[in-house]
């Protein structure tokens, strides 16, 4: 009888000592994983890659120049982001969609003569985010067109009086002056790019 006491000890403390042992090892393994997902993490952030290069920006905006240069508004509305997070800033208001932008850029310049010879110059191209992809232009613009005559209106104290429109002159040097055969027109940009499945597009366009 003794002996099966002595056995049946034996047997609950050799079970006791291996639930103590798997649950040290529980216990090492609860430890470790936090420190595992870290070190993971971690390693990922130091390798994921920027969704797009830098040059591919400037490439955006070379297209922009030469669709706007030939005329084809559409070909240059495609470097906008085309969903409704897309922005268009101006001294007028806000645009808040594709459409309205285009629909803004048809009503302002519905001819290619009136759209000019479009010049960009970037003073800055750099990431705000490489890993989420944004990144920022700073740069000016300039549209060079023919000269448009003043337009010529009647006055209404005396029809025969022909006055020019937005040309004021002194009269005394105005035989020395010779009418300028282009007009120029300039401003300053700054540009949000996100990412896409089509590389990095304009989210955000604050043009003055």
């Amino acid at each position: 009888m003794y002996s099966k006491i002595q056995s049946s000890k034996i047997h609950r403390t050799s079970q006791l000592n291996v639930y103590n042992v798997k649950k040290q090892h529980y216990t090492s393994k609860s430890r470790l994983l936090p420190l595992l997902l870290l070190l993971l993490i971690f390693f990922q952030a130091c390798n994921q890659k920027p969704h797009y290069r830098l040059s591919e920006v400037k490439t955006v905006l070379e297209k922009q120049l030469l669709c706007w240069n030939k005329g084809d508004l559409k070909g240059f509305m495609q470097g906008y982001l085309k969903d409704s997070s897309v922005r268009f800033i101006t001294k007028k208001g806000v645009k808040t969609h594709w459409d309205d932008i285009l629909s803004g850029y048809q009503k302002s310049y519905p001819t290619q003569e009136k759209m000019g010879c479009l010049t960009f110059y970037t003073d800055e191209i750099r990431w705000i985010d490489s890993t989420a992809g944004i990144s920022l232009v700073i740069g000016r613009w300039q549209i060079t067109k023919l000269h448009e005559p003043s337009q010529i209106i009647e006055s209404s104290a005396n029809k025969n009086n022909k006055i020019h429109a937005n040309s004021i002159e002194n009269t005394s040097n105005s035989e020395n002056k010779t009418p300028s055969t282009t007009d120029t027109f300039s401003g300053q940009f700054s540009l949000i790019f996100a990412p896409t499945q089509e590389g990095p597009k304009i989210q955000i366009d604050h043009t003055w």
